[in-house]
């Protein structure tokens, strides 16, 4: 989860600043390209930095990512119960 979020976010950043500077459809496909290289680099820096974490800080890292995940799905589920649900 960090790292698809941590190689998303300089990806993105990364692509978006690079299309802009060439522009047109060219700087479309250059950020995307020039993005998805960024995104991997990242992705694998994090992956082995949180590799090399005491489990203790992992399980608590993944218990909090659980904790956020089960709240959001208790709003969901609230928005749903009132009638709101997006998804209708």
């Amino acid at each position: 989860m960090i790292s698809g979020v941590g190689g998303a976010l300089p990806a993105a950043a990364t692509g978006a600043a690079v299309g802009t500077m060439i522009g047109g459809p060219v700087g479309t496909v250059a950020g995307a390209g020039v993005g998805i290289a960024v995104g991997m680099v990242a992705r694998g820096a994090l992956d082995a930095a949180y590799d090399r974490l005491p489990e203790g800080t992992k399980l608590a890292i993944e218990d909090g990512f659980e904790v956020v995940g089960d709240g959001a799905k208790l709003v969901g589920d609230g928005v749903a119960a009132i009638g709101c649900d997006p998804r209708s």
